[in-house]
């Protein structure tokens, strides 16, 4: 079963909370894998062009760069962006406990 773009407007408008939203539109607007779009660092978005870039490749994904529609660049700026830290505060006991990101990983995200 597909999704159509008016179910995907349905479940962003369902959802709760602006870290959900985010994370939503990662995956489906720029094509992002479910782990790709925690490993995106502030560094590497180009709000002004529109652009997510990724420094490495592996294996199974050689893509370089994705782009962000002028709304989801505008929300992701003046709304994530805004309540990021205490984002990060409430996220990341429970992050670090899952053993899935090394500390590395977790220092670089913040």
């Amino acid at each position: 079963m597909s999704l159509t773009l008016d179910d995907l407007k349905k479940v962003f408008h369902e959802l709760s909370s602006i870290e959900s939203k985010v994370y939503l539109l990662l995956l489906t607007e720029c094509d992002l894998r479910p782990g790709e779009s925690f490993l995106v660092r502030l560094r590497n978005v180009d709000f002004e062009n529109r652009i997510i870039w990724f420094e490495s490749e592996n294996e199974t994904r050689r893509r370089y760069l994705t782009l962000m529609y002028v709304e989801t660049a505008k929300f992701i700026k003046e709304k994530y962006l805004l309540i990021r830290e205490i984002f990060i505060k409430q996220v990341e006991p429970g992050i670090k406990a899952s053993s899935f990101f090394s500390d590395e990983v977790i220092e670089e995200w913040k």
